[in-house]
């Protein structure tokens, strides 16, 4: 296994970590769940009075001093949606106003109505906070499990891949594995550039999606990653939801799931690896096909109008519009040059989910088919 292990050198917040890191997190961070009625749920606000160990803006706490924990942004969006249908968009507003004495009234009173239980996982990484609310029949199926079948099997593909690293997140765990060896080369702007084929496996630990196995690509001039979201080379399929939790308060103790549903859930893995590892030259041709086409489509009447045109086209959000144009070579306005920019941008944003969602859109820009690249044109002349 070790020979699929790359390592990669300074960390900046969007960066691919060396899988070094990654497993090292993955494996010694410590996984706590509990259980408590929403009605004896608080939300505090993370002030000075607050102990020292809690550094989120709010914080959590179950009703016993033992059981309160600072929030990830995540969690507490997670926990307004849960209470009200339109109040997780109602506390953003009031969150961006600064008004968080008004939210910590609505939420606290909403949670004293509320007669359900609720599963808080709590995580510890050097620091100790709770990273998502979720139902109480919610049954994780945690990344070691998910990572470490897969990393089995690609040991025994060594030599046709390699890791360049991932990232976790408050919301998923990422791995990125590409070809060794470039699987096509191209001549764009007078250089070679060559590209490596691969798959990004990605799984949640706190409900948005079991684990995922989507076609990567990766251009070894830049580096930049395009993520084919729509080409998934396998997806596993199981159950988050379990049998009711006996405990009514308190942590729980001992894994949720069965040994032999752990094996159930690694074969599928196990099977999903394989098919993915196999799928890496049947994806080549059309997704080849979609490159070529968009380094010979051109950018006509006002660049930078069709620009902003195809990055909204790509659903880029506006605010990003300006410090991609910078990223754009000048003396390339293909459409191939609109991607290389966003996801050149993508390694310099402030956290990896975003840098995630950015790879998305760029395997969209190269994705965007004629109707669309000529609309994009037509409304910049």
């Amino acid at each position: 296994m070790n020979a699929i292990i790359d390592t990669i050198p300074e960390i900046k917040p969007a960066d691919n970590k060396s899988i070094q890191d990654l497993l090292s997190s993955l494996h010694t961070s410590k996984r706590r769940d509990f259980i408590a009625p929403m009605k004896r749920i608080r939300i505090l606000n993370n002030g000075e009075d607050m102990q020292s160990r809690l550094q989120d803006e709010f914080a959590i706490t179950l009703g016993n001093d033992d059981m309160t924990f600072g929030m990830s942004d995540f969690c507490a969006k997670q926990l307004n949606q849960r209470l009200k249908p339109g109040f997780g968009r109602y506390a953003e507003e009031l969150q961006r106003a600064e008004l968080d004495y008004l939210y910590l009234e609505n939420v606290n009173e909403l949670l004293m109505h509320d007669d359900r239980r609720a599963q808080v996982r709590v995580l510890e990484n050097g620091k100790t906070y709770a990273r998502a609310v979720v139902s109480d029949k919610y049954c994780s199926i945690d990344d070691p499990i998910v990572f470490g079948t897969a990393l089995n099997v690609l040991g025994d593909n060594a030599h046709r891949f390699k890791s360049i690293g991932g990232n976790r997140t408050d919301i998923k765990t990422y791995c990125k594995f590409v070809s060794r060896e470039p699987v096509f080369a191209l001549e764009i702007g007078g250089k070679t550039r060559e590209f490596s084929a691969g798959f990004m496996i990605s799984n949640s630990e706190v409900g948005q999606g079991t684990a995922c196995f989507q076609a990567f690509f990766t251009d070894s001039y830049c580096n930049n990653g395009l993520i084919f979201s729509k080409s998934i080379l396998a997806d596993v399929n199981f159950k988050h939801i379990g049998s009711r939790i006996d405990t009514d308060f308190g942590e729980i103790f001992g894994s949720q799931i069965s040994r032999i549903k752990q094996g159930e859930i690694a074969q599928l893995i196990d099977n999903a690896t394989k098919i993915a590892c196999s799928q890496e030259t049947a994806m080549l041709e059309p997704i080849i096909d979609q490159i070529m086409t968009s380094i010979e489509r051109k950018l006509q009447g006002d660049e930078i109008a069709g620009i902003r045109n195809v990055l909204t086209a790509a659903k880029v959000p506006t605010v990003d519009h300006d410090k991609v144009i910078r990223e754009i070579d000048p003396a390339d306005n293909s459409q191939f040059g609109i991607q290389a920019g966003l996801t050149q941008y993508a390694q310099k944003v402030e956290n990896y989910e975003k840098r995630i969602e950015l790879e998305k859109k760029g395997a969209d820009v190269i994705s965007m088919n004629d109707r669309t690249w000529k609309a994009c044109q037509a409304l910049s002349v």
